[in-house]
């Protein structure tokens, strides 16, 4: 399935393509919660990750540069016995054995680019 939402849709676009999602996943709509505050996302970030220890994680960062801000969180993880995939574009700085870094070409209409 194509994640990508079209081209000059703003920010709406993230909204119709978070619809899409939910809909793939069996659940409404409207039952998909987007956070623009940037402390909420931190907070709902960190609640994840405590969550997922010693289980799995898939983690999105929308620059590498932000990623490497948080090495230090990711080697708990792994250290935890966390798996741990990580999304981002470019490379990172901070090499962690056990993180699987995955590089994606920069572009915000793509799901995987979002935080």
């Amino acid at each position: 399935m194509d994640w990508t939402y079209p081209a000059g849709a703003g920010e709406e676009g993230i909204y119709e393509i978070g619809g899409r999602l939910a809909e793939r996943l069996g659940r409404f709509p409207d039952a998909t919660a987007f956070i623009h505050d940037p402390r909420e996302m931190l907070r709902v970030t960190r609640r994840v990750e405590a969550i997922a220890k010693t289980g799995t994680l898939l983690s999105g960062f929308q620059t590498s540069r932000k990623f490497d801000v948080e090495a230090s969180r990711y080697r708990e993880l792994v250290a935890a016995n966390t798996q741990v995939t990580v999304y981002g574009t470019a490379r990172p700085m901070s090499h962690i054995p056990g993180v699987d870094y995955r590089q994606l070409a920069p572009d915000t209409r793509r799901l995987e680019n979002q935080w």
